[in-house]
């Protein structure tokens, strides 16, 4: 090359190489075990044979010719137009009683499953399903996973002493709603643990399959990389939004919050360039006049809200207004449309521009009012006409106070004003529903969706891989929906994730950052895409365990503060992603996991002095990875740098927050290739 050198830095995030720990199979269900978990006397016996309680519908099948043959097996199809369900119904208290007396918090509700020629219907949870629900409201479900069928697979619903508080009942079911097809189950029980998780890589190995070519197509003069007008790599790179790195935060169930100087070290040293607040579900019933929680029957009909309103939470927000000084930080404010009227919203917008004046970016009006539970008071029962008709009001008012605090030009994004957003579900579009009746409205300037993706239960099985890595497809399937009734309607995804418990912290973070990569970052910087995201915040900056979905938490056998993997390669973005521009890439190879997913995800960002191309591998081995421009092999001007962590560790240890520090091994910022670290020779040569 002429006249200056060029690096492009090759980031493969996060497994190298998983081959050698694990087991491979083009048969995804066939992986999973066969051992039946060892029934626990104590708890109810609820197998098929041992109790003469279940309720079967009219079309149902008993055999002993599937999952084994002395086992019971029911089989029964599912209507589209019904819910049809095999169910047990048990004594709540009983159940929460011996729960207390045998020291557990949780009990699993365990049972196998096989689907046969299931077509699931319009909306996310008409299909099949396992499900727990409660007397006093409380329910959850585990999707059955349609891709693959005629396989059995065990599957599972986490039940908690909290979610039988108050209940009489508790009903236990196998369940198809709205879908056509049939669904068996067998072998259902109730069990205080699972068995240990074992990593099964779900697809055929790509040992010899694993080229991958991406082409930057840089601009070229006489054989020679040179830069475009005003340094630019290429005429068609994009502005990179800092909004997209955004992030949900609050801290009820941490200890300390905002005000702690521990979260503004943190936050200093972050430099994330937006925020959200007060958070989501307990947003809903913020009090923003004593910066606490309402104390009436809508913030108390969440248990966990309600033991947050007993030990006299505080959100904080004067510590929350100093870190965004302090780091120059915009925010997304979520308004709470349950109880606050519209004058008192009004005065709330007031108090924060006075306080927020590095910006108000967005205002939420609500958090996934579309859930009866967030669904009370103005909202009354999630009825959106209701919802309509208040937060019309209240945006219209809001918009007479913005008016008379005209913003300055924001330094990240150069926005000029305060957006107004409603809440819309990512899962739900069928014909007459919440969405399709705001999507006729005009009174806002954008839609929060939060497009999470649910993994299959608690089971660390093939099955769970599949649905993590996919996630990235699962997640633009929302977005196909999303423009088709909100075309042109910016997009916030002020909480976005793959939520599962028991989830291997390596696999979930390969799982975000694909969604990271190949959706929000592919679907924001592509104007072809016709979706315009304009926000997106992962869930959630904190919590105090060593949950993968929290970017940090704190050791307290050590006093400090962690980073998780998803927080480690979260901050990488920032350093990566922040004042420069995206250039397209295209994909000239790519292995495929399925039809609709890429093996490795990538995007390119340009500086006035080098090229960096961020990937994640998803393959079972070490991608061959080649970057070219043109007809231009560039293998010679690249460096490597990699995230990499062990498959096998369970759970993984986070990172302490110093070493997330030093992670930034190889040529990463290089005006030259003096720039190398030592630990960077004894991997390869810095030739130029």
């Amino acid at each position: 090359m002429s006249g200056f050198c060029l690096l492009v830095t090759i980031v493969v995030t996060i497994v190298v190489d998983c081959s050698a720990q694990s087991t491979t199979s083009s048969n995804l269900r066939a992986t999973v075990s066969d051992a039946v978990i060892s029934h626990t006397s104590i708890l109810p016996d609820i197998s098929f044979d041992g109790n003469s309680e279940w309720q079967f519908p009219k079309a149902h099948n008993v055999t002993r010719n599937g999952y084994n043959k002395t086992t019971t097996e029911v089989c029964f199809p599912g209507l589209s137009s019904s819910i049809l369900s095999v169910s047990l119904q048990l004594n709540a208290s009983a159940l929460l009683a011996t729960m207390i007396s045998a020291g557990h918090s949780t009990v699993y509700f365990v049972g196998m499953e096989k689907i046969h020629d299931l077509v699931p219907g319009s909306a996310d949870y008409m299909t099949a399903k396992m499900k727990v629900e409660a007397s006093n409201g409380w329910y959850l479900a585990t999707i059955m996973d349609t891709t693959y069928q005629g396989i059995w697979a065990q599957s599972d619903v986490l039940i908690s002493r909290d979610n039988l508080r108050g209940a009489a009942t508790v009903t236990v079911e196998f369940q198809i709603q709205q879908a056509k097809g049939v669904m068996c189950c067998a072998l259902p029980q109730l069990s205080f643990s699972l068995p240990p998780p074992v990593f099964v890589y779900p697809f055929p190995s790509f040992a010899d399959n694993n080229t991958v070519i991406f082409d930057l197509s840089l601009q070229h003069d006489h054989g020679g990389m040179q830069a475009a007008s005003q340094h630019k790599w290429t005429s068609d790179s994009v502005a990179f939004n800092p909004n997209l790195l955004s992030a949900n935060a609050q801290f009820a169930n941490v200890g300390f919050g905002f005000e702690d100087e521990r979260v503004q070290d943190l936050l200093r040293w972050l430099q994330l360039p937006q925020l959200r607040f007060p958070g989501g579900t307990i947003g809903n019933y913020y009090n923003w006049k004593n910066d606490s929680l309402y104390n009436d029957q809508w913030a108390r009909s969440t248990y966990w809200i309600k033991q947050c309103i007993d030990r006299g939470f505080n959100f904080g927000f004067d510590g929350y207004a100093k870190g965004m000084r302090d780091t120059n930080a915009s925010s997304v404010l979520m308004f709470n449309v349950i109880e606050d009227s519209v004058q008192l919203s009004t005065a709330r917008l007031a108090d924060r521009l006075t306080h927020l004046q590095n910006g108000i970016d967005w205002i939420e009006l609500g958090n996934e009012n579309y859930f009866p539970s967030q669904g009370q008071g103005h909202v009354n029962h999630s009825d959106v006409a209701s919802y309509i008709a208040f937060t019309k009001q209240l945006s219209s008012a809001l918009r007479q106070m913005l008016a008379q605090h005209p913003r300055q030009r924001s330094s990240a994004t150069g926005a000029t004003k305060t957006g107004i957003a409603v809440n819309v579900d990512a899962s739900n579009w069928a014909a007459g529903t919440w969405n399709l009746q705001l999507a006729n409205q005009s009174y806002y300037d954008g839609c929060v969706v939060h497009p999470y993706v649910r993994v299959s239960g608690s089971f660390f099985n093939a099955e769970t891989v599949v649905d993590i890595l996919t996630a990235s497809t699962h997640m633009r399937g929302y977005f196909d929906q999303y423009k088709v009734h909100f075309p042109h309607t910016p997009a916030l995804l002020t909480e976005w994730g793959i939520l599962g418990t028991t989830i291997p912290t390596f696999v979930s973070t390969i799982g975000r950052a694909s969604q990271f990569i190949g959706t929000i970052l592919s679907l924001a910087t592509s104007p072809a895409s016709g979706v315009d995201i304009v926000q997106a915040g992962i869930h959630i900056l904190y919590a105090t365990n060593t949950s993968d979905s929290a970017l940090f938490t704190f050791d307290s056998s050590a006093n400090h503060t962690v980073a998780t993997p998803t927080g480690v390669w979260y901050k990488k973005m920032v350093d990566t992603l922040i004042g420069t521009d995206v250039v397209p890439v295209r994909a000239v190879r790519v292995p495929l996991l399925t039809a609709a997913t890429p093996g490795v995800n990538a995007f390119a960002v340009e500086t006035p002095t080098s090229v960096r191309v961020v990937l994640v591998n998803k393959l079972d081995v070490v991608a061959n990875v080649s970057v070219t421009s043109g007809a231009r092999d560039m293998a010679h001007a690249w460096t490597l740098d990699v995230l990499h962590e062990d498959p096998m560790a369970w759970p993984l240890t986070p990172l302490p927050l110093v070493r997330a520090l030093t992670m930034q091994h190889g040529c990463l910022y290089p005006p030259s290739c003096d720039d190398c670290s030592a630990w960077y020779r004894q991997y390869a040569s810095c030739d130029c």
